[in-house]
């Protein structure tokens, strides 16, 4: 469906990575895609009970530009199929960064990006001082705070994208674990 130019999609069907970042266009001019999908996964793993409407609110008041009508709900329906995602007992939660055909030094910076907009979200509720976290959760936390400064150029193999792989996978079950443990906790 077009919404005012922008192609539109139903709740808990997200696009790839490519066609969000078309969507949301000039939004993404200081922060990359990934950073905002990990900044408002973040939010959502620190138990933040805004709205779709006000977590978009606040993240376009403190990292980005104001959104169109078809941007803002480009970013409302991202936030659903993040609770979604995050909710599903089938563990459907995928962290977004680009897709397999990117050479892995451009997804491997998605992903450091995905962990700072992460960390960022997280810290951005308020909602606990570090000694209220178990200590499972404070270092998944000090894991992701370390993938998020990867910067190395890494060449093009078979050993390197199985490495990727398995990051990728560790960072997205750390989400989901960081959510189960932090987001039913009391608000304060």
């Amino acid at each position: 469906m077009l919404l005012y130019g922008v192609s539109t999609w139903p709740v808990n069907t997200m696009k790839n990575y490519s066609e969000l970042h078309q969507a949301l266009g000039d939004l993404l001019a200081d922060h990359s895609l990934a950073e905002v999908h990990g900044l408002l996964t973040g939010l959502r793993c620190s138990g933040s009970r805004a709205s779709h409407s006000e977590m978009t609110d606040q993240i376009s008041a403190q990292f980005m530009s104001s959104p169109s009508g078809a941007q803002r709900q480009v970013i409302e329906t991202l936030v659903a199929d993040i609770d979604t995602a995050l909710r599903d007992s089938d563990l459907g939660f995928q962290v977004m960064i680009p897709a397999d055909n990117t050479p892995v030094s451009e997804r491997t910076a998605s992903l450091a990006q995905w962990c700072t907009g992460f960390l960022a979200g997280f810290g951005l509720s308020g909602r606990f001082q570090e000694s209220e976290l178990g200590e499972e959760v404070r270092e998944l936390l000090a894991d992701l705070s370390r993938i998020s400064v990867l910067d190395e150029e890494i060449p093009e193999d078979d050993d390197n994208e199985a490495d990727f792989t398995e990051i990728v996978e560790y960072v997205r079950m750390s989400a989901m674990l960081i959510y189960t443990e932090c987001s039913a906790g009391p608000v304060h």
